[in-house]
């Protein structure tokens, strides 16, 4: 098995695989909720017959359609239906909404902007969907940034349907900081996360239990989270190079990955991190680049960790 480049035009990795005639049924499919490898039968039916006169090809590699099917009455827009029935369209109907923009020139957050294809908070695959609103009408002050306005946050939740592994349709909560769009996974521990797994009825079920969570979320006292906020900020934990890369390799950041943390702080903060606050701002702007949502969350959730640590 090789992998002989990107597909022209496609960004696809074309993935070769040669089998000996001898294991006509060995052959097994990489990919589980487990990381164990599935036997090609599970999925499909593979026998040995003439080959055909023509043969599909994307660019120079032979090329052959897979598809699926969902099981009856289970559709990937669930997620978005869910939602729907406690977001309405995201626009501003109700509390919860794609978030706005902040004007760097001014220092003045808009909430109110276009939906386009750079400020969407939907991402949809063929397997998966993913999207987060936020309550930016609410703001909650926690601090103050450089020069002296208040750094604001906003409460949000973010919902997922995946096709894949345990097959869920869910949702948890988050805390969006307006002036750099960095997610913190902290402060949320008593929110119920209503996790359904994929029926006929499952967006009426998930909406249902979902709703009153997010009601008893946006109704919360900010008090805990503004406090470890502060903490956080407080907690100094590096004053030199050596300590910050010290700090983050201990805590299972590659060497590269390291110094863009650090890096991303000194540009965002105009300082290199000390403070506990700072290594996840860091962590959080790096998350905030990640192409897939799945490695976004990974990042933040070892944020949440060092806030742990402060709180």
């Amino acid at each position: 098995m090789y992998v002989p480049g990107v597909l022209p035009g496609t960004g696809r990795l074309a993935l070769v695989i040669t089998l000996a005639s001898r294991f006509p049924f060995a052959l097994s499919v990489p990919y589980s909720s487990s990381g164990a490898l599935v036997p090609l039968s599970a999925v499909s039916t593979v026998s040995q017959t003439t080959g055909p006169l023509t043969v599909n090809h994307a660019g120079q590699l032979p090329a052959v359609p897979v598809s699926f099917n969902l099981a009856p009455g289970v559709a990937l827009g669930d997620a978005t239906t869910a939602v729907q029935r406690i977001a309405g369209n995201g626009t501003g109907d109700t509390r919860w909404k794609v978030p706005g923009v902040l004007d760097w020139s001014t220092g003045v957050y808009n909430p109110r902007v276009d939906i386009t294809q750079d400020t969407t908070t939907l991402y949809a695959s063929d397997r998966d969907v993913f999207l987060f609103l936020v309550d930016d009408l609410n703001p909650i002050e926690a601090g103050q940034l450089a020069d002296g306005s208040p750094d604001l946050y906003f409460r949000g939740f973010y919902c997922w349907n995946s096709e894949v592994g345990a097959k869920t349709l869910g949702i948890a909560s988050f805390y969006l900081r307006a002036v750099c769009q960095n997610r913190n996974l902290w402060g949320v521990e008593d929110f119920q996360e209503p996790t359904i797994r994929h029926s006929k009825y499952a967006a009426s079920r998930f909406a249902h239990e979902a709703a009153p969570a997010l009601t008893r979320f946006a109704n919360s006292s900010a008090v805990p989270f503004v406090n470890g906020i502060k903490a956080a900020r407080e907690r100094i934990v590096a004053r030199t190079d050596e300590e910050r890369t010290e700090f983050l390799r201990k805590r299972g950041f590659g060497k590269a990955e390291t110094a863009k943390i650090i890096d991303i702080v000194l540009t965002e903060e105009g300082r290199k991190p000390e403070s506990i606050f700072d290594f996840v701002q860091g962590i959080t702007a790096v998350a905030r680049d990640k192409p897939h949502q799945d490695a976004r969350l990974d990042l933040e959730a070892k944020a949440k960790k060092l806030l742990d640590r402060a709180a």
